[in-house]
C-alpha cells in the first residue's frame, strides 16, 4: 500500500466532537437535578420547622363574642371600650406575637393575668416581644374606639377589627393565616357601631339601649326594674340576681355608691366608670338568715349613686318571701348587734337613702 496508517495502540481512544457535547449535557442534566433536589429538600426542612413549631403551640379560644356591637356612640361622648376574654385551652404555651387594627381610630392592648399591659397596637403591624400564655391561662384584649378621630361630621356605621398574632395553629375559624403575617396567625376580633351627633344621641337615648334595655331609670337604661325571688328557705344562703344596664347620658359618669334599704341586701356594680353607651352590670344579694323579715312577701330597693348627679336615681327592687325552716334564733343580726350596728357605719349610710327607702327600712329591717 502506498499509504500508510496512524500507529494506533490498545489503549488510543478517539473523541469525536458530538461525543464532548452529549457529555456536557449530561453533566449539565445532572447538576440541575441535584440543585432541585437540594430545593426540596431545604423546603421540605422549613415546612418541617413551622410545623414543629405550630405543633408545639397552645391552641387560642374565645371566652367571649370576638364581635361586639357598641351601639350608637356619641362623637363627642370620649373614647369607647370593650374588652373581649380569650384563653389557651392547648397543652403547650401559646405565645403573643403582636397585633394591629384595621384603622388608626382603633387601638388595642392586652392585658396579661398577672396585670401587666402589652403594648399600644394602631394600624401599623407591630410587633411585641413573644409572650408565653401557659394552657389554661386567660388573657384580656381591650379595644378603645375614638369616634371624634376623624372629626365633628365623621357619623355613621362603623366596623373595626383587630387583628391578634400568635403561635396558634391555623383551624379555619379562630386562627387563620393572613399573607402580611410570616411567623403566626390571626385571631380577628371585631367591633361595631353607629356613631351620630351628641344631641341625637341624647333625643334618642331610649332606642340606643336597644330592645333588651327597656327599663328606663334615669340616664340608664335596664332589662328590668325588678325582680321576685319568690319564695327561698332561710337555710338556702346568699341569693343572688345580676341587672344588666346600659349608660345612655350625655356625659362620663361614676357609680359612687349602691345604698339598699336594709342591711341584708347587698349591691355592687361591676364597672363603676361609664362613658355613654358603655355596659355594665348591677349584682344584688339577699341574705335570708340575716335577721327578721317581715312575714309574707316583701321587697327591698337598691338605688344607684353617682358623680356628676343625676337628675334622676335610678332605684330598682328585689321581691321575696322567707320560708322560716331553721328559725329565729340562728339569724346571723340579734338585737344586741342592731344596736351596735346603728351606732356605727349604718348610720353613714342611711344619709345617703331617700326618705321612702329610710322608711322602709325603719318599719322591716
Amino acid at each position: 500500500m502506498s499509504g500508510s496508517s496512524p500507529n494506533l495502540t490498545p489503549t488510543s481512544r478517539v473523541f469525536h466532537p458530538n461525543t464532548r457535547k452529549r457529555r456536557n449535557v449530561r453533566l449539565g442534566v445532572t447538576l440541575l437535578f441535584l440543585t432541585a433536589l437540594m430545593a426540596v429538600f431545604l423546603s421540605a426542612c422549613g415546612k418541617n420547622a413551622d410545623s414543629s413549631e405550630i405543633n408545639n403551640s397552645g391552641k387560642i379560644v374565645a371566652e367571649s363574642d370576638l364581635e361586639y356591637d357598641l351601639g350608637q356612640i356619641n362623637i363627642k361622648g370620649g373614647v369607647v371600650r370593650h374588652t373581649f376574654e380569650l384563653r389557651n385551652r392547648g397543652e403547650k404555651d401559646l405565645v403573643l406575637k403582636g397585633a394591629f387594627t384595621s384603622c388608626a381610630c382603633t387601638t388595642a392592648s392586652i392585658e396579661l393575668s398577672d396585670g401587666r399591659i402589652l403594648g399600644k397596637f394602631g394600624e401599623r403591624l407591630s410587633k411585641s416581644p413573644p409572650q408565653a400564655i401557659k394552657p389554661g391561662e386567660s388573657f384580656k384584649v381591650h379595644v378603645d374606639f375614638d369616634p371624634l378621630f376623624h372629626g365633628e361630621n365623621g357619623v355613621g356605621p362603623v366596623t373595626r377589627s383587630v387583628f391578634l398574632i400568635t403561635s396558634a395553629p391555623a383551624d379555619g375559624n379562630l386562627s387563620t393565616p393572613m399573607p402580611i403575617v410570616k411567623d403566626g396567625t390571626v385571631t380577628t376580633i371585631r367591633i361595631t357601631g353607629t356613631v351620630v351627633y351628641a344631641d341625637d344621641f341624647r333625643k334618642t337615648g331610649s332606642e340606643n339601649a336597644g330592645g333588651d334595655f327597656a327599663a328606663v331609670l334615669g340616664d340608664f337604661r335596664f332589662t328590668e326594674k325588678e325582680y321576685d325571688f319568690g319564695v327561698i328557705k332561710q337555710s338556702q344562703g346568699i341569693v343572688r340576681h345580676e341587672f344588666p344596664f346600659i349608660y345612655v347620658g350625655g356625659e362620663p359618669v361614676t357609680i359612687t355608691g349602691t345604698p339598699t334599704s336594709c342591711g341584708c341586701t347587698r349591691a355592687y356594680a361591676t364597672k363603676t366608670k361609664l362613658k355613654p353607651g358603655e355596659k355594665g352590670v348591677l349584682v344584688v344579694e339577699f341574705d335570708p338568715n340575716f335577721h327578721e323579715e317581715p312575714k309574707g312577701r316583701f321587697f327591698r330597693t337598691i338605688t344607684l349613686l353617682t358623680n356628676p348627679a343625676r337628675k334622676e336615681r335610678a332605684e330598682l327592687k328585689i321581691w321575696t318571701q322567707i320560708d322560716l325552716d331553721i328559725g329565729p334564733k340562728v339569724y346571723k343580726f340579734q338585737e344586741h348587734d342592731e344596736e351596735e350596728e346603728m351606732e356605727g357605719p349604718a348610720k353613714d349610710i342611711s344619709m345617703t337613702l331617700s326618705e321612702g327607702e329610710k322608711e322602709n327600712c325603719t318599719l322591716n329591717c
